[in-house]
């Protein structure tokens, strides 16, 4: 073998192996279906494989991105893919089927892989990207060796915080797997564990935001890495203890009939003409058939992995946005936070679409700044496509988000005559060409689904999910009808909405500081287009959650408000590292500000983590689906005299009904919404 021919060979590597482990993945449904390597291998070849050969395509040279963005890429677009292929399964003869989702799956894999190849051998051995050519164990360990265990005096301090961090991490997990399995229906998610358990928890978040503010504000290495590393392990650990403590499904309402539309596709191999959002839905699917994953398993796991996923994104897109790494660390240490509550884990084609935001914005920014602006808007695109079908109505949104950064874009000149403002490096490179492609994919998936149901009133009853009430109406009549003392009313907004005050807050406040400096020009220090953008779209966003709490419009408080969060979350922490970075400031001055971050970040902190999930500390029900309900409604649908009407007294017997049988199949005399008497 040449010379030639072997480093050839080793550029492959990275692509003979997803596609080996690919094909073993097909022979194993084929032939061992219960084996445990099929979830191994099938977790990756659905969550990544396909992006990553994608992301190979495109990008063939080792400069194209960094590692962190081709494994972000690769995740990404892996949903996009597989979800998209699915959908276009729909409409075929084969259906969603398991054989035609692996198949077509593996073709796709191996047509881009086949492309791959090809664009790396028109280019130089040493400009190719081949991640195993070079890798090598005692490699990896030197880096690891130099990065983040040789040591100084400055990195002692925070090397015990990031050990102690750890001991933390390990503390709880080993607590949390230790503890038996949920027997049962239980009232609090909070009482099964011992409170020091979340103690450790909260304490090691916090240890690994001040590793990211102290990278941040010191000397450039890598060691936020391990804080980030941290943060991201504890969030994993709180995301999947629905799945650890053995819940057979988490979540009722909405998600038990998305499980019925994912048993639809598994009943009838397709969408059906009623499935308004179905890429959630094929995901689902997807997942379950080729790992063999039931499905209220699965629905257990994708809405922590978009969480997460939605983590990694941010940081794309702050590395993209703000050229200053301290920028990007105090950006990730806000936003790292699991903010969104029990949007974390519901299984809701709105929560998933909105996690990708910052994935789509990345690649709307990237387009009109990266050197293959081709390739950027071809995944554009596909994203665009993707947001559409998982849930239209985030399209709107994004929408909105395009339409004012074009108009700021187009105005701030004129407003900051003195060039306060950093100008942006965007070009114009047909920006409106992609609000107009996702106006017509929204308008015309939308009319299509109203030409279906012979009814557009029905698109606006699917897009509002039947919401009937504003969230001021509800409250104020529960206030009415329970008639709690001022400090217990108090006590349960704060735990339900301590994030939404405490970011509402600080950004009223952070904005008229920001205002002020620009207006007094009494810093050297520019302001960065975008920290007034995130500030400007904060402020709309607040805005427009405050107007949907007191009014009933076609989509609820909570679907907006998660937009005013992301916004905030990253609005706040660029002021927090701009006042901490600003030369003119006392030292006293200095430390009074980290102080009130360090305060701010423990906050957020211990309200995020008391009401992620659903229970007393909130005054709401632990969203847990026991696996006695699941078998006494399956025994009690089946034994039933369908032609009596059911009494609903509790449980909600038509989202039962969904999850058991599906979506589409009759329900006879089963009530939905409708409390009755005995």
């Amino acid at each position: 073998m040449t010379t030639n021919t072997k480093a050839g060979f080793k550029t492959m590597q990275d692509i003979a192996l997803v596609n080996i482990l690919s094909a073993l993945l097909i022979v194993v449904i084929a032939f061992f279906q219960d084996s445990l390597v099929r979830i191994l291998i099938g977790l990756p070849f659905i969550l990544l494989f396909t992006g990553y050969t994608l992301i190979c395509a495109l990008f063939p040279r080792k400069g194209d991105l960094d590692n962190f963005e081709r494994l972000a890429l690769s995740m990404g677009l892996s949903i996009a893919v597989t979800s998209l292929i699915g959908l276009a399964l729909n409409y075929t003869a084969f259906g969603i089927t398991l054989y035609s989702v692996a198949y077509s799956l593996f073709l796709f894999m191996l047509l881009m892989s086949a492309v791959a190849v090809y664009r790396r051998r028109t280019i130089s051995h040493g400009n190719a990207f081949a991640p195993l050519s070079l890798m090598t164990i005692s490699g990896c360990f030197e880096r690891a060796k130099t990065d983040f265990i040789k040591s100084d005096e400055e990195n002692r301090l925070f090397k015990i915080i990031a050990i102690v961090a750890f001991a933390f991490i390990i503390s709880a997990l080993t607590l949390i797997v230790k503890t038996p399995s949920a027997n049962g229906y239980e009232l609090s998610i909070y009482g099964a564990y011992p409170l020091y358990v979340w103690v450790f928890i909260i304490c090691s978040i916090f240890m690994g935001q001040i590793i990211l503010i102290r990278s941040a504000l010191g000397k450039n290495d890598n060691f936020w890495i391990i804080g980030f590393l941290a943060i991201i392990t504890t969030n994993t650990i709180l995301l999947f203890i629905p799945f650890i403590r053995g819940y057979a499904i988490y979540g009722r309402g909405d998600v038990l009939t998305h499980i019925g539309y994912i048993n639809d596709i598994f009943r009838t191999a397709s969408i059906g003409t009623t499935n308004f959002y179905p890429l959630d839905h094929i995901l689902a699917a997807s997942l379950s058939y080729v790992t063999g994953i039931s499905v209220e398993r699965v629905v257990n796991i994708i809405p922590p992995l978009f969480s997460l996923f939605y983590i990694l994104s941010i940081y794309l897109l702050a590395q993209q946005l703000f050229k200053r790494k301290g920028e990007v660390l105090f950006v990730l240490a806000f936003t790292s936070i699991l903010l969104f509550g029990n949007g974390n884990f519901i299984f809701a084609p709105s929560v998933q679409s909105f996690f990708l935001l910052p994935f789509v914005l990345y690649l709307y920014f990237k387009s009109r700044t990266s050197r293959t602006p081709l390739e950027f808007g071809i995944l554009l695109i596909i994203s665009l496509f993707l947001i559409v079908f998982f849930h239209p109505m985030t399209t709107l949104f994004l929408i909105l988000i395009f339409l004012i950064l074009e108009f700021y874009l187009l105005t701030y000149k004129s407003i900051d005559k003195n060039q306060r403002i950093e100008p942006p490096k965007l070009q114009n490179r047909a920006a409106f060409n992609i609000i107009l492609i996702s106006f017509i994919t929204f308008f015309t998936w939308s009319f299509s689904f109203a030409a279906i149901t012979n009814s557009f009133r029905g698109v606006i009853n699917w897009l509002r999910y039947e919401i009937g009430r504003t969230e001021a109406e509800t409250y104020t009549e529960l206030i009415a009808r329970i008639q709690p003392d001022l400090f217990d009313l108090i006590q349960v907004i704060v735990n339900t909405y301590g994030q939404i005050i405490i970011l509402g807050v600080l950004t009223l406040i952070l904005t008229i500081y920001i205002y002020t400096i620009w207006r007094r020009h009494a810093d050297e220090q520019q302001l960065n287009f975008y920290h007034v953008f995130f500030c400007i779209m904060s402020i709309i966003f607040g805005v427009l959650s405050i107007i949907f709490f007191f009014n009933d419009f076609i989509i609820g408080f909570g679907r907006v408000s998660k937009y005013s969060f992301f916004f905030a979350s990253v609005f706040v922490a660029l002021s927090f590292y701009f006042s901490l970075t600003r030369s003119k400031y006392s030292i006293n001055k200095k430390r009074f500000i980290a102080l009130s971050l360090c305060a701010v970040l423990i906050l957020l902190v211990c309200l995020s983590t008391f009401n992620l999930y659903y229970s007393p500390l909130i005054r709401l029900p632990n969203q847990q689906v026991s696996e006695a309900e699941l078998d006494g409604m399956t025994w009690f649908f089946d034994s039933r005299n369908e032609e009596m009407l059911i009494q609903e007294l509790g449980i909600t017997q038509k989202r039962f009904h969904d999850a058991i049988f599906g979506r589409t199949i009759p329900s006879k005399n089963v009530r939905y919404g409708k409390t009755t008497r005995p």
